[in-house]
């Protein structure tokens, strides 16, 4: 899917920025995962298991590789020449990368296993999970989409990014509708454990199942951080917008604003627009009170304006 995100000012709601929702979709969903991996993990974790080759699988491979030593990633998809194209780019990134024969041969031995498909059925068995593993379920964000077997919650901790949401339509849905979980069966929000108010995980041999839906918020901030790294770097297309109004408001002056990477920014006072042409400012001049009055003709009588017709037709007639 293709479409644009509107950044606008909470306060004014004046638009700071357009962007690309993909572009933010991939780069809120790999930093989800980051954030997942450094709260979640196992200490010391080397190995992981990608499942899924596509759009978002090497913001993943980046996002991987910043909170981890990786020493091993084995990546997998139905497509093997996808998963071959992705190992070269994480070979590229200084990764060492391969393609096991299936997914289960991945996971055995892998300390983090991410999974980002379409899938409508389970990619991996419950019982193919090592313990200890934190697994990452980002496919799942809709009704009917599933990558995991319920019984795989049902014996994990499982985390989730909104409880609401992933109840509805993520991995916790299946889990839900088994009757294998109940919702207080969640251990966390994601949030909580970033926050403190909830450790993330107490022991190695826990087994943890982070439950990603995506949610509006991370959007948002990821758009931020965008914007702020493109302002500091001078990159993005800055497109010039005039401010115009018929006279000033409020003792205003008209002025100008421009786009600098996709933000609003008040030029200095010092630049004025041009002078106004005199019919502009004729339209825009409010009429005095006694001006009205002296071109509203006098409502006048029925015999005097009898007199002025006949008057006319006379010189029409003269003429």
């Amino acid at each position: 899917m293709s479409g644009a995100m509107l950044l606008q000012d909470a306060a004014s709601g004046r638009p700071l920025a357009l962007l690309d929702s993909q572009v933010i979709t991939v780069l809120r969903t790999a930093a989800a995962t980051a954030v997942a991996v450094r709260h979640l993990a196992r200490p010391g974790s080397r190995r992981a298991l990608l499942v899924g080759a596509g759009r978002q699988a090497p913001a993943q491979v980046e996002a991987l590789a910043t909170v981890l030593r990786l020493e091993q990633l084995a990546v997998w998809d139905v497509q093997p020449a996808s998963a071959e194209r992705l190992a070269g780019h994480a070979s590229s990134l200084g990764v060492p990368a391969h393609v096991p024969p299936s997914a289960a041969a991945g996971a055995q031995d892998s300390d983090v296993i991410v999974t980002v498909t379409p899938a409508l059925a389970p990619v991996l068995r419950a019982d193919e999970v090592p313990p200890g593993a934190l697994v990452v379920a980002i496919g799942a964000d809709g009704p009917g989409k599933q990558e995991h077997e319920p019984a795989l919650l049902a014996r994990s901790k499982v985390v989730v990014d909104v409880l609401e949401q992933a109840a509805t339509s993520g991995e916790l849905a299946h889990a839900l509708a088994a009757g294998l979980m109940a919702p207080e069966d969640v251990y966390a929000e994601l949030g909580e454990i970033v926050a403190g108010a909830k450790p993330g995980r107490t022991s190695d041999g826990e087994t943890i199942v982070f439950d990603a839906t995506g949610t509006a918020l991370q959007d948002v901030a990821a758009a931020l951080v965008i914007v702020e790294a493109a302002r500091a770097r001078g990159v993005g297309l800055e497109v010039a917008r005039r401010m115009t109004e018929a006279r000033p408001v409020g003792g205003c002056e008209p002025s100008y604003a421009r786009i600098r990477t996709g933000s609003f920014v008040r030029r200095p006072s010092r630049l004025r627009p041009p002078e106004p042409s005199k019919l502009a400012l004729a339209r825009a001049r409010p009429r005095a009170a006694s001006e009205r009055a002296t071109r509203t003709p006098p409502r006048r009588s029925g015999r005097s304006r009898g007199r002025r017709r006949s008057c006319r037709f006379r010189r029409c007639r003269r003429g």
